[in-house]
């Protein structure tokens, strides 16, 4: 039981914050991405129905 213990505790750390940073990363593109999609989409809306 020590063992695994052992190896979890010193692995972890090591591997959690880069994980954390990468997954804080993606997320944050996501959202910037999904925002921008939508500021496009409703500016090509607008200009649509100028239009017409």
């Amino acid at each position: 039981m020590e063992k695994p213990c052992g190896a979890i505790a010193t692995h972890g750390p090591k591997v959690d914050p880069s994980l954390g940073v990468i997954n804080i990363f993606f997320f944050l593109t996501k959202i910037y991405l999904g925002f921008f999609y939508y500021a496009i989409h409703v500016y090509y809306e607008i200009i649509l129905s100028i239009q017409f």
